[in-house]
């Protein structure tokens, strides 16, 4: 077999990646989920996983295209949005890094999934809270995997809806943050 076929999560779109570099992928996933440790809540499992992807992946810039059609630039940015050529090349978009997360989430048993708007692509996980019941919360790989390679505190992870979405201008508010923090380093 020479290709893989899967959907892409973020249109369910049919895409196909060389099936050696599948298993390359697969590898490099299967060793991620390695680190996880069984006593860990749902969230800390989420927070392990995002920043081992943020210590892997850059944003490519070389796909940003000075052409505002949205057909030209999801043609640019289809090699770096895929889940398989993103972590085997270090290099991804927003689409990418979406699609990384809720590939090793999903992996891991996580409930994970793409969220879109405004040209973005972020995440959308759901947790076992402290009280037992279901926690949606919001992440952005994307916009935080500078800063976990820079060992800062990342501000887009397991964030409520007010706190997360874009306001007019398409900042993210970030006020009023009463997430969990945790304090394990990962």
């Amino acid at each position: 077999k020479s290709e893989y076929n899967f959907y892409n999560v973020f249109d369910n779109a049919p895409e196909q990646v060389n099936f050696e570099k599948f298993m390359l992928a697969e590898k490099m996933y299967q060793n991620i989920l390695k680190g996880i440790k069984k006593n860990w809540t749902e969230l800390e499992k989420f927070k392990y996983i995002y920043n081992a992807l943020g210590k892997m992946v850059s944003y490519d810039i070389n796909t940003l295209s000075k052409n505002d059609d949205v057909e030209s630039q999801n043609r640019a940015n289809l090699v770096t949005r895929n889940p398989f050529s993103s972590i085997l090349t270090g290099q991804g978009v927003c689409a990418g890094y979406a699609e990384m997360y809720v590939y090793a989430c999903r992996k891991a048993g996580l409930f994970c999934e793409i969220e879109h708007g405004d040209g973005h692509a972020y995440n959308l996980i759901t947790y076992k809270g402290d009280k037992g019941n279901n926690v949606k919360s919001y992440c952005d790989l994307t916009w935080d995997a500078f800063r976990i390679k820079g060992g800062f505190e990342c501000e887009y992870f397991a964030r409520g809806y007010e706190e997360f979405v874009p306001d007019a201008l398409g900042h993210r508010k970030l006020k009023n943050i009463n997430a969990k923090e945790l304090d394990r380093e990962y």
